[in-house]
């Protein structure tokens, strides 16, 4: 799961949580897509909302957080991962 952010101060920030999508999910990252974090989910919450997402989230396919990070690097941005 991506989402893009914005500090108070104007910077831009890239949010970023890998989980697993769980039997009898449709496998299309669409947002009906059930996924276990490899946390509980009041834990998973607490971090994600603590970072400050914005309302519109990406789900993606595959394990790609270490792309996303590079990307967010060449972008000069924060990266953040839950």
């Amino acid at each position: 799961m991506m989402s893009i952010s914005q500090h108070a101060d104007g910077e831009i920030r890239m949010i970023v949580a890998e989980g697993i999508a769980l039997k009898g999910s449709v496998p299309t990252g669409e947002v009906t897509t059930k996924v276990q974090f490899n946390k509980g989910v009041r834990q998973f919450m607490k971090e994600w909302t603590e970072e400050g997402p914005s309302h519109h989230s990406s789900v993606c396919i595959g394990h790609i957080s270490n792309k996303l990070e590079k990307f967010a690097g060449i972008l000069d941005i924060e990266f953040s991962n839950i």
